[in-house]
């Protein structure tokens, strides 16, 4: 009796499902369709990889999704009786090397971060040339305008002189994938004086995120000049 009772408890318990006249399963209780099981999408971490993959299937894949700059998606076509996509492969960089924006640093950590952490270009070659020319053992305020700055520096006579660096300096961070390049964005350099000590160097970027819309359309374009995407005509949106 117990036990018939349990099983009638767990037999309700069970979702209800009917089969609609277009042959498609749905809930009794929300009339929604039972969605098809998905396998787990394949995820690589460069833009070839997608390619490669794409390559080695001979069916077309419908869709390739740049969905930000540190994803791509392999997409199917909608299926029209549970209005699911499946997603068959997934693109994110192994990026460890981001710059640790906003925080002030010790300028020793601060060059090395500028070495390790950016391209090599001619500003960020000239901001470490001046950051290594510091001996000073304050900041000075050249003008109250919350920007401009000023530091003791070391000529080649070994006098000290006052030096300034353009506050605003444009740098290509590691900030997506390493297949194309990575975009130029306006950084805000500033110093901050700590006493006795060398004073503190902090970055703050000053494009409100435009540089991620730069990246994702070079992502996009990455694709859409690759012969593999031409000969299997797939869309590529951003």
């Amino acid at each position: 009796m117990i036990k018939a009772a349990i099983d009638r408890i767990l037999e309700l318990a069970q979702p209800a499902t009917f089969i609609a006249a277009n042959e498609i399963e749905y809930f009794t209780s929300t009339r929604s369709p039972v969605l098809f099981p998905l396998a787990d999408p394949l995820v690589v971490h460069t833009l070839g990889g997608v390619i490669d993959w794409i390559k080695s299937k001979d069916e077309k894949t419908p869709l390739l999704h740049v969905s930000h700059e540190n994803r791509v998606e392999l997409l199917s076509n909608l299926f029209v009786d549970t209005r699911q996509r499946e997603e068959f492969l997934v693109a994110q960089p192994v990026n460890n090397a981001a710059f640790d924006f906003k925080h002030y640093m010790e300028i020793e950590e601060f060059v090395i971060q500028l070495q390790c952490r950016m391209v090599d270009t001619p500003a960020k070659a000239k901001l470490i040339k001046y950051l290594a020319s510091i001996k000073g053992e304050a900041v000075t305020t050249a003008k109250d305008d919350g920007i401009t700055q000023e530091v003791a520096v070391e000529n080649k006579i070994g006098r000290l002189e006052t030096a300034k660096m353009d506050p605003v300096v444009k740098l290509r961070p590691y900030r997506t994938f390493l297949e194309i390049e990575q975009p130029e964005s306006p950084f805000l350099f500033r110093l901050k004086s700590q006493g006795s000590n060398l004073p503190l160097a902090a970055l703050f970027a000053m494009d409100g995120g435009a540089w991620r819309n730069e990246a994702i359309a070079s992502i996009a374009s990455f694709f859409r000049e690759h012969e593999a995407i031409k000969e299997k005509g797939i869309a590529v949106i951003e």
